[in-house]
């Protein structure tokens, strides 16, 4: 599931081919996948509760919402609205599969695969950039990989694939750290660097925020010598966030896509990357239609009077109201507070091992961090990554029935 590879119709060899100014429909192989987990969480027939009642009560209804909605706007609207619309529950169809592995053996010979196949991301993107880099003396899209140029089944490699490569690394790590299963640290070292030079490859500023806020937030919760270093970082961080101008004269002049965005902080107008500009665009269209939005379509379809140039608002909370209006968008963000709730008890408690701590720590980056960058359209590359960490959180809290099976710190 956590396979960055992409599947593109009209392709020769299925998988994605286009360049990245020119691509053409495209869509991660989980979702190929998603029908038949979903078969296997119904035939499996787990009768165990493993998420907390409140999130599986709103789970199902913001699911039927988004799914009848949208089945209605395709008709009346355009076709494309039921694919927009059931993009939005995806990581909720992904946990309900999840919820059929709730036996320990399972889950751990689930969680290791899994692990592979987020590991397989990673270098598949990393010898992607590294051949090009050989070949060619450069990245060639501007310092960034050019998408399928060198491998295929590239696709979205300036936003979804950059996000799943840093919860990949993140769940690699924790479930090392943790002693789930068995692990080659060496492996892991070269894991994290190739994690690395994935992000720089890409070029995502975002993946680089969030595995930059993820570090500060363990360091914080190990406590002692470890909290002064997070505290140090921080200051660090504020420092560069107060005088960008630094930032822009050390990476004026770099070949890296990456390193020159982060120079280019020192431009106001390029500071949030025009984010604040679309989301005042979307907030008029919510304002002109407040309790159906755009009816499960993008703001600049011209579907209403009133029209953005951005196909999204890049924040995840505006987005809920401007796709799925004010019923969807309610649900939506009382989700995401449960789960941050429910991240956050993993975080505190002192029942948690570091597995279940540490994925705790990553859905609060997520629910924090991404969730106000990313757009509605990367949800079915992130969504398998997503639910994983969200199952992680919940699975967990078995350490507080004083199940020793999970217990391990």
């Amino acid at each position: 599931m956590p396979l960055g590879l992409f599947l593109e119709v009209g392709s020769p060899i299925l998988l994605a081919t286009s360049p990245l100014a020119q691509e053409g429909f495209a869509f991660p192989l989980s979702l190929l996948a998603l029908p038949l987990a979903v078969i296997l969480g119904i035939s499996r027939r787990s009768p165990i509760k493993i998420y907390p009642s409140a999130i599986t009560f709103l789970a199902v209804a913001f699911t039927v919402y988004c799914l009848a909605m949208s089945s209605i706007y395709s008709t009346i609207y355009a076709p494309t609205a039921f694919l927009y619309g059931g993009q939005w529950c995806v990581v909720f169809l992904w946990m309900f599969y999840l919820s059929s592995i709730y036996e320990n053996d399972r889950f751990i010979s689930f969680i290791k695969a899994f692990s592979i196949g987020a590991g397989f991301t990673i270098f598949y993107y990393f010898v992607s950039g590294a051949l090009e880099l050989f070949i060619y003396g450069g990245l060639q899209d501007g310092g960034r990989v050019s998408q399928n140029l060198i491998l295929p089944g590239q696709y979205q490699i300036a936003v979804s694939v950059p996000t799943v490569i840093a919860y990949g690394v993140i769940i690699i790590n924790a479930c090392h750290f943790s002693r789930l299963y068995s692990s080659n640290k060496f492996v892991l070292i070269i894991t994290n660097m190739a994690a690395a030079a994935s992000v720089a490859f890409c070029a995502a500023r975002e993946a680089l925020l969030v595995i930059i806020v993820y570090c500060v937030f363990v360091l914080l919760a190990h406590g002692g010598v470890r909290r002064v270093l997070a505290f140090g970082l921080l200051l660090v961080l504020g420092f560069i966030a107060i005088n960008p101008s630094m930032i822009a004269d050390i990476f004026a002049n770099s070949e890296f896509k990456l390193f020159a965005k982060l120079a280019s902080l020192d431009n106001s107008e390029k500071y949030l990357g025009n984010r604040d500009t679309m989301i005042k665009d979307v907030i008029i269209i919510i304002k002109e239609n407040p309790f159906f939005g755009t009816f499960f379509l993008p703001p600049n379809s011209e579907i209403l009077f009133i029209n953005a140039n951005a196909p999204s608002a890049h924040n995840m909370y505006v987005d809920a109201f401007l796709w799925s209006g004010l019923l969807g968008g309610s649900l939506f963000l009382i989700i995401c507070v449960l789960l941050l709730s429910l991240a956050m008890k993993r975080v505190l408690s002192p029942y948690s091992d570091y597995l279940g701590r540490h994925t705790g720590i990553a859905l609060v980056v997520f629910l924090l961090v991404s969730n106000n960058l990313n757009v509605p359209m990367r949800q079915p590359a992130i969504a398998p990554m997503l639910a994983v960490i969200i199952y992680i959180c919940a699975y967990w809290s078995s350490a507080e029935r004083g199940d020793s099976r999970h217990a391990k710190g």
